[in-house]
């Protein structure tokens, strides 16, 4: 069966990418379908799905997701082919920092050093998953129709201004740079991730 599933942490580019791949006449490509969903309210989105309540939708031809929340059962999912979206754990925690209306907490920088280890546990599990790295994807035009190309949608539409239309920007600047967000968080942050990044983000990937 033609379909596939791509997941990553949240602010690593699933929406643009769903919206990229959606162009396609052939397939449909959903961001977060949570919609389809009526037991889980669209405010309590969980960090966790069960494999169970998601597995139906993919049975059908030409159907893929690009949803962040299937990331702890990428590994169980019944699709012909995988990927995962990486993009720096810096970038991730800045862009989720400006976001939030209020500062972030320990807690939700755990949620996100929780993500990246399940991310991590399933690249190193499953060596036919598509490995994604955010920012080829969103400033390569060649990188992108690669990649789309990959998981057979052939036909979505890729300019060369495709990779400047981004989704879902941060509406709200409260700090320029990763380093200027709260020490205590980020000295937290680069000691749980440290082996994370240094295997995925050295000598100049991602």
């Amino acid at each position: 069966m033609n379909n596939f599933a791509i997941t990553a942490l949240g602010r690593s580019g699933t929406q643009f990418l769903a919206a990229v791949m959606n162009t396609s006449k052939v397939w449909t490509v959903q961001h977060e379908p949570y919609t389809q969903l009526p037991h889980i309210a669209q405010a309590q989105r969980p960090l966790f799905v069960e494999v169970g309540r998601v597995e139906a939708r993919f049975n059908q031809d030409y159907y893929g997701e690009v949803n962040s929340y299937l990331r702890h059962v990428i590994l169980d999912l019944p699709v012909a082919k995988k990927g995962i979206i990486l993009r720096h754990p810096r970038e991730i925690l800045l862009s989720a920092y400006n976001r939030q209306r209020v500062p972030l907490s320990l807690s939700q920088c755990t949620n996100v050093v929780v993500g990246l280890a399940a991310l991590r546990r399933a690249l190193h599990t499953d060596p036919a998953i598509r490995l994604i790295y955010f920012r080829q994807m969103t400033s390569e035009p060649g990188y992108l129709r690669e990649l789309v190309a990959s998981f057979g949608v052939t036909d979505a539409v890729i300019t060369a201004n495709t990779c400047r239309c981004k989704l879902n920007a941060t509406q709200r600047v409260r700090y320029a740079s990763y380093d200027m967000l709260p020490l205590n968080m980020r000295a937290y942050y680069e000691y749980q991730l440290q082996d994370f990044i240094a295997e995925y983000f050295t000598h100049g990937r991602g």
